[in-house]
């Protein structure tokens, strides 16, 4: 096939250090298999990172609906004062600034069926601690919405 290798890494599938060819018109090129199989299973990693990467071409559906949500939750967020990092991503960095307060947010979002991993120092530098908030393609609005009234109703703590 005449085109391009790239890599995929464990966002596009089961494993990373696979390498497949994308073609001119953008169609994914199936893994040379037969030399894979014989190497402890990793076939079955490049059958199923090819049907990721069959997922990634096809499914713009779902990088629409992820921005959407982000964009609802940062509309949301902004709305309610809250300090959210500049990030277009769908990790959601909501600072919230000392250690004791992101856990006190994270169990308290917890106690409202939300699960929100604080981050702290050192992984974040001191009066910096924040909410790490990750959305996905498989939340809906109603989710984004139930976050931000959580958020609301505990971001006293």
């Amino acid at each position: 096939m005449a085109g391009r290798a790239r890599a995929a890494g464990h966002a596009a599938g089961p494993s990373a250090g696979v390498v497949y060819a994308v073609g001119p018109h953008g169609d994914v090129a199936p893994p040379v298999q037969q030399d894979l199989v014989q190497q402890g299973g990793q076939g079955r990693v490049a059958v199923a990172t090819q049907a990721a990467l069959k997922r990634v071409v096809e499914d713009d559906w779902r990088r629409a609906h992820l921005q959407a949500l982000v964009a609802r939750f940062r509309a949301g967020a902004t709305h309610l004062g809250l300090d959210l990092c500049d990030s277009p991503t769908p990790i959601q960095p909501l600072i919230v600034g000392e250690s004791a307060r992101a856990m006190r947010l994270s169990e308290a979002l917890r106690g409202e069926g939300i699960l929100v991993t604080a981050i702290r120092p050192p992984t974040v530098p001191e009066g910096t601690a924040r909410l790490r908030i990750t959305f996905s393609a498989s939340h809906t609005q109603v989710q984004v919405d139930r976050l931000l009234g959580a958020l609301e109703k505990v971001r006293a703590a």
